[in-house]
């Protein structure tokens, strides 16, 4: 693996990938499953190609898939999905240093999979190991849980909740050359 490919395969991920956690309830089951999740989707089939490449490279198995738009003016899809706990532990470790639009991302995705691995263990597809008997399942720790919501909060769509409004710098401009003249001078 060339590290020139990681750090191009990170670039894409900063620009056009998702890095978080998906929350689902199997049917029947009170437990809520939170499972960490990249994913790509672009309308360059090229460049998912070469990203599927390099994560077979890496070790992992990825599909890309299409879909086809409706409308004849959209054009269609190309993209993946990776949610195996090992495999988005593994993409972490390797893409970290070279992200930097969603370095935060990897670092809490890293830190979660790493505690639920430390938890559970993994199988040798890269999935957390079930033990198939009543109490195999692990509960999520306090840690892990403020992961999972530090991550969805920053993949949620739109402005984040107002804590506190950064002053606006033409205001800030303005009272510093107010400060700058002499008394009287205004």
């Amino acid at each position: 693996m060339k590290e020139t490919e990681l750090a191009w395969l990170a670039g894409i991920w900063d620009g056009e990938g998702s890095v978080g956690v998906s929350r689902y309830r199997r049917p029947g089951n009170v437990n809520q499953v939170i499972a960490p999740q990249v994913q790509i989707q672009m309308t360059h089939e090229p460049t998912v190609v070469k990203t599927v490449e390099i994560l077979r490279e890496m070790g992992l198995t990825a599909t890309a898939y299409t879909w086809r738009e409706r409308k004849a003016h959209h054009k269609d899809m190309w993209g993946y999905n990776i949610s195996r706990t090992g495999y988005v532990l593994r993409m972490a470790t390797l893409l970290l240093p070279y992200a930097v639009t969603k370095r935060e991302h990897w670092t809490l995705i890293k830190e979660f999979c790493e505690i639920r691995v430390g938890r559970m263990g993994l199988d040798d597809q890269g999935r957390l190991r079930k033990g198939g008997k009543p109490g195999w399942w692990v509960p999520y720790s306090d840690r892990e849980l403020e992961l999972a919501d530090q991550l969805s909060r920053l993949t949620r769509r739109g402005k984040p909740a107002p804590v506190e409004r950064p002053v606006d710098r033409q205001d800030a401009t303005v009272q510093k050359s107010l400060e700058s003249q002499p008394a009287g001078a205004a």
